[in-house]
């Protein structure tokens, strides 16, 4: 707001903000072949790889609404849209979520 107001923008009343996406970015450091992923972790129906539509395998957790996107060069990416409750992945494995052991995401509130 002070930068706004620094800037020579006229703010009137009290502002009110809200958060409505989070985003985290990954890299695993080496190429995944989504491929073989999808074949052989399944995830209970919950992971979609469909090359022609989109580059990437699209997770969805079920129950924090998180989407996991993992490309094929080990880039990945997560987030939350909306909603109260943790916003990403609320410190639960991929393990907890129906797949293999993997790191976690820091709970965060809003």
């Amino acid at each position: 707001m002070k930068k706004l107001k620094a800037a020579g923008i006229i703010i009137t009343g009290k502002p009110e903000i809200q958060i409505t996406n989070i985003i985290a970015s990954g890299s695993l450091g080496a190429p995944v072949d989504l491929e073989e992923l999808h074949e052989r972790a399944p995830m209970g129906g919950r992971l979609v790889y469909e090359p022609e539509q989109f580059p990437a395998a699209m997770y969805r957790m079920e129950s924090t609404r998180v989407v996991f996107l993992m490309f094929s060069t080990g880039k990945s990416v997560r987030g939350r849209q909306e909603g109260g409750g943790c916003l990403l992945g609320c410190g639960k494995s991929s393990a907890e979520a129906g797949g293999d052991e993997g790191p976690s995401l820091t709970c965060m509130k809003q």
